[in-house]
């Protein structure tokens, strides 16, 4: 590709005598251009476009692309949300920039999320990482942290394949760097199963993952950044979205010489207000659906038997709209949570059009609902159907 500019000079009558220019071959530049808008789509298109919405768990994320043109790399990031309830969490950097980085990230992530959901384990994870890369994806240097939350008991486990350290801030300012559980970055095929350490993230608690852009400056040492990104993390009281903010504020400014991906969790007790958990209405819901209820459960000092009967006619309920409620549609399924006067008020709502009358019996549901609770009261019409729940909490069992 060519491209040309001239100037023209003409006489006392406008006639013209000497023209004179430049012809310049750009073609590199271009390709350049073309390839850079590809990477940056592919990176933008291969990063979650939002952050699920987990009960009793706030999260928030920032990727921040490098200044230069041609800066778009391979960081990222993912929240999966896996069988049991749990939560998995991701961050990663795939050395270099320009769409080779970007392509690399896209198919590390969806790995990930691939093996996340077939292994339990971190560290089985992160070796299956790390034989996709060394065998399929060639002299690639990848890193990789990766972690798995329970949301009930709040351990986490969590494997790290050569990546700066996550970053943990308790609720009463103390800040600590999470520097077990390591391995090589991914591509070396170590044969070893990688190191997988575990803590307890209590309730009020922060977790910080961030790429090597936030803490590295080109002369200074890393452990200068990292000691920087402590300070500022155990200063800053606000909510996770804030606190992103505010450290790319202060850790970086104006000045991103490197990509930087930043993903923040902190779990918030879910008792003290009333309590709304809205999820697609698909069987996969179910068992993050009742570790919910479960915790919340706990939270409100439910008696073991009350809890089970709760459990159970809750289970039930949301199981028939998954069921009943749509069809072949998709639509979505709402449970209310509330404690009043002693009383759990359980609220399960649809706005679907059901298939029996009663909006609940499909057989023995409704009967069971009324044998496992104190109250039961069901809604239908063309908006959809609402089932009411109560329990009181100091009772006896009523099986």
């Amino acid at each position: 590709m060519l491209l040309g500019k001239a100037k023209l000079r003409v006489g006392p009558n406008r006639e013209p005598r000497r023209m004179f220019g430049t012809v310049q071959d750009v073609t590199e530049g271009k390709q350049a251009e073309r390839e850079h808008r590809i990477a940056e789509t592919l990176q933008r298109s291969l990063l979650p476009d939002r952050l699920p919405e987990l009960p009793g768990i706030l999260l928030a994320a920032r990727y921040v692309p490098a200044g230069g043109d041609m800066r778009v790399g391979g960081d990222w990031y993912d929240v999966v949300q896996l069988p049991g309830g749990h939560v998995g969490l991701a961050i990663g950097d795939v050395a270099g920039h320009g769409l080779r980085a970007a392509s690399t990230m896209g198919q590390v992530r969806m790995a990930l999320r691939a093996y996340a959901l077939e292994e339990p384990s971190p560290a089985r994870v992160v070796r299956r990482l790390d034989q996709l890369v060394s065998r399929l994806l060639g002299s690639e240097v990848v890193t990789l942290v990766y972690l798995v939350v329970d949301l009930d008991s709040g351990m986490v486990q969590f494997a790290n394949a050569g990546h700066p350290p996550p970053l943990v801030v308790e609720a009463g300012g103390h800040v600590r760097y999470l520097e077990h559980g390591l391995a090589p970055p991914l591509g070396c095929d170590h044969p070893e199963l990688p190191a997988e350490a575990t803590f307890r993230l209590t309730p009020g608690s922060t977790l910080l993952l961030f790429t090597d852009g936030l803490v590295e400056r080109r002369g200074a040492p890393i452990c200068a950044g990292l000691d920087r990104l402590a300070r500022l993390a155990a200063a800053c009281d606000d909510d996770v979205d804030a606190l992103c903010e505010q450290l790319l504020r202060c850790m970086v400014g104006d000045d991103v010489a490197d990509d930087i991906a930043l993903l923040a969790l902190r779990p918030v007790p879910l008792v003290g207000s009333r309590l709304v958990v809205r999820l697609p209405a698909e069987p996969r819901v179910l068992a993050p659906l009742r570790q919910t209820l479960r915790r919340w459960l706990r939270e409100i000092d439910a008696a073991p038997d009350v809890a089970d009967d709760l459990l159970l006619a809750c289970g039930e309920a949301c199981a028939n709209v998954i069921q009943h409620a749509y069809g072949a549609k998709e639509g979505g399924l709402e449970m209310d949570l509330a404690v009043r006067d002693g009383t759990a008020e359980v609220t399960v709502r649809d706005h679907g059009s059901w298939r029996r009358p009663s909006g609940v019996d499909g057989g023995h549901g409704l009967p069971l609902l009324r044998a496992l609770m104190d109250a039961v009261k069901v809604q239908s019409g063309p908006d959809g159907t609402v089932v009411r729940l109560e329990r009181r909490l100091s009772g006896g069992s009523r099986a």
